[in-house]
C-alpha cells in the first residue's frame, strides 16, 4: 500500500517510461532496462557515460590503498560478460597533462546513474558509480568532496549515512547510493499535492547533490496527469 510520500512500483514504472520517452526526444540518454530476479523482470532507469571534470586530490591519487586494483584500489568492472548491457564503457577522454589546482588535478570522470524502486521503502533509490581515467572508482571520500558546498553544509551530520557504498541490488557490483530512509519525508514536504511524475520531482530535489541535473523540459512531467 502506498503511504504518504511513497510511490508504488507500478507508478514508478509509468514515471520512468515517461522519462525515457522525453529523454529520447531531448537526446538526454535515459533508458529503461530490466533485470530478471527469479521469475520477476525488475525495471530500472539508467543514464550512462556522463562525463564530469572533477578536482581529484593528488595525495589521495598517489596514496589510494583501498580496493582490489594492483595498488589496492577498486576498479570499474568492464569485463563481466554476465552484465554486458549494463557495463561501464572504457573512458576515452584524454587526461594527460591535466592541470593541478591547489593540490588537486582536474580529471575527466565517467558517471553512471541508476534509479531503482525499493520494495522495502516503497520509493526510488539513486545508485551511481564514477570512474577515473585509469578505470579506478572514486572513493567515498572523493565523491563527498564533489558534493556542492551548500549541500555539504546541510548534510554534514549525515555525511556517511546519506551517501553510502553498497552492492548494486541487481548487478552485484559496488555502487554508491543515496540512502532512501528520508525520501518519503522529503516527498511529503516538496510535493504534498502533486499528481505528476513522482520520479522527476524527487530526482530534481536529490540529483544535484551528486551532479545530476535535469533539463527544465522535464518539469512538464510534474504537472498533474
Amino acid at each position: 500500500m502506498e503511504g504518504a510520500g511513497e510511490v508504488e512500483r507500478v507508478t514508478f514504472l509509468t514515471d520512468i517510461m515517461e522519462i525515457e520517452r522525453l529523454s529520447k526526444r531531448l537526446k538526454e540518454g535515459w533508458e529503461v532496462r530490466s533485470h530478471t530476479v527469479g521469475t520477476d523482470a525488475v525495471p530500472y532507469l539508467i543514464k550512462r557515460n556522463v562525463m564530469r571534470q572533477l578536482p581529484i586530490s593528488l595525495e589521495a591519487a598517489d596514496g589510494d590503498s583501498h580496493g582490489s586494483g594492483s595498488d589496492g584500489s577498486i576498479l570499474c568492472n568492464v569485463t563481466d560478460s554476465r552484465h554486458d548491457a549494463c557495463q561501464l564503457e572504457e573512458l576515452d577522454v584524454p587526461v594527460t597533462g591535466a592541470p593541478s589546482v591547489e593540490g588537486h588535478r582536474i580529471e575527466s570522470c565517467q558517471f553512471e546513474y541508476h534509479i531503482i524502486h525499493s520494495a522495502s521503502y516503497n520509493v526510488p533509490v539513486l545508485y551511481f558509480t564514477a570512474c577515473k581515467s585509469d578505470g579506478k572508482l572514486l572513493t567515498l571520500e572523493e565523491v563527498w568532496r564533489q558534493v556542492p558546498g551548500s549541500y555539504q553544509e546541510r548534510l554534514r551530520h549525515q555525511r556517511w549515512t546519506f551517501i553510502t557504498q553498497q552492492e548494486h541490488p541487481l548487478l552485484g557490483r559496488p555502487f554508491f547510493q543515496l540512502h532512501p530512509c528520508r525520501t518519503a519525508d522529503l516527498m511529503k514536504s516538496v510535493a504534498p499535492i502533486s499528481k505528476g511524475n513522482y520520479v522527476v520531482t524527487w530526482l530534481s530535489s536529490v540529483g544535484p547533490v551528486v551532479g545530476l541535473e535535469l533539463p527544465l523540459a522535464f518539469a512538464n512531467l510534474c504537472q498533474a496527469r
